[in-house]
């Protein structure tokens, strides 16, 4: 599933995840994407309950759904899932890193 915000700047990907053991679709595991004027700033692993309650909160802020995303991706148990939304790579520019940083602090996002 794909969300979009009302102005567009924010996209939130969701996908299915699969195993690298097995090969095999997880049911309860998703990946959420985070990416801000088309850059990636986060990716997350959500268990399903996570999943229902981060899309529930981006409808509730007003972000329509823009997209189905059906391709299951890889589940890497190694990202970092207590990071914040702006946790940006350090190789961002500072200007994206400013504006997402404005949004935020005004409750846009």
């Amino acid at each position: 599933m794909q969300l979009t915000s009302k102005c567009g700047t924010m996209v939130i990907d969701y996908y299915k995840c699969k195993s690298w053991k097995t090969n095999k679709v997880l049911p309860t595991v998703y990946l959420m994407v985070s990416t801000f004027k088309g850059v990636t700033i986060k990716k997350q692993n959500l268990q399903e309950l996570e999943f229902y309650s981060s899309v529930g909160r981006k409808i509730d802020h007003g972000y329509i759904k823009t997209g189905q995303n059906d391709l299951p991706q890889y589940y890497d148990e190694n990202l970092d899932n207590d990071g914040r939304l702006y946790n940006l790579d350090k190789n961002v520019c500072p200007e994206i890193t400013k504006a997402f940083k404005e949004l935020r602090d005004k409750n846009r996002l």
